[in-house]
């Protein structure tokens, strides 16, 4: 660990967690809004890659499908442009995008179920990896067997709070993403990979093959809890970059 550059940090993330406490004054509507803004100008985008963009908006795919409007998505201006409609809202084609983050004041039960629907619309598109693949000579192919798998983005729930008394958040968004499956005729059963309350612990999940799946908790301070959670957004976004190439336009466009 460098300490300075650890140290550095961590005053970033206090000065945030104050000014979200002063936003806390303001009306649910504004509190949102402003939530938002501090957690993406404060806690996010100093940590991330410069070719990273970051937008509130809809992911589409190339089946003319879209998700719901998305808190926070990051995407990777290097595979294929967003459509802006304004500086800080786009759509975002889905093979270009990273992680989606929906951002919560206090989490409770019907604001965990609003991300879980959200994080599954995103799920439900369809991604084409293939189609992003740059062509691979033939010594290459015989040495690594064949293409390498793409990973397709991580969703993620960072809250300032929660309501949750007892138990765990892993238990309460397992049985959240169960009854919405048991709702619904597509099961989706990893729509969350990972959330964060900031003064309760850090949950991801660490086996996804289980069903339900497997969540660990860390549980530290609030400026170590928000510090994982950013390790582990920036680190998915970096590997799924370094998986994809440029995209054609053409499976958009015609």
């Amino acid at each position: 660990m460098n300490k300075l550059y650890y140290g550095m940090v961590v005053s970033r993330i206090k000065k945030a967690l104050e000014d979200s406490r002063v936003a806390s004054e303001y009306d649910n509507q504004v509190l949102k809004g402003r939530a938002r803004e501090i957690f993406v100008s404060d806690m996010l985008i100093p940590f991330l890659d410069r070719s990273f963009g970051v937008c509130t908006g809809i992911v589409i795919d190339s089946e003319e499908r879209h998700s719901n409007q998305m808190d926070i998505i990051i995407y990777n201006t290097a595979i294929v442009p967003p459509v802006m409609l304004t500086e800080g809202e786009g759509v975002i084609p889905y093979e270009a995008v990273l992680a989606t983050i929906e951002v919560k004041t206090n989490l409770n039960s019907a604001e965990l179920e609003k991300g879980v629907q959200n994080a599954r619309s995103v799920k439900v598109l369809t991604f084409r990896p293939q189609e992003i693949l740059r062509p691979l000579c033939k010594a290459c192919l015989d040495r690594i067997g064949s293409a390498p798998d793409k990973q397709s983005p991580v969703c993620y729930i960072f809250a300032f709070n929660s309501d949750l008394a007892k138990g765990d958040e892993a238990e309460r968004l397992n049985q959240c993403v169960a009854r919405l499956n048991d709702e619904s005729q597509t099961k989706i059963d990893l729509p969350i990979s990972a959330l964060c309350v900031a003064d309760k612990g850090f949950t991801s999940c660490t086996d996804m093959e289980s069903i339900p799946p497997k969540f660990k908790t860390i549980q530290k301070n609030e400026d170590a809890n928000i510090l994982e959670f950013i390790l582990n957004v920036v680190n998915s976004c970096n590997v799924r970059a370094a998986e994809r190439e440029k995209l054609y336009l053409d499976m958009y466009l015609k």
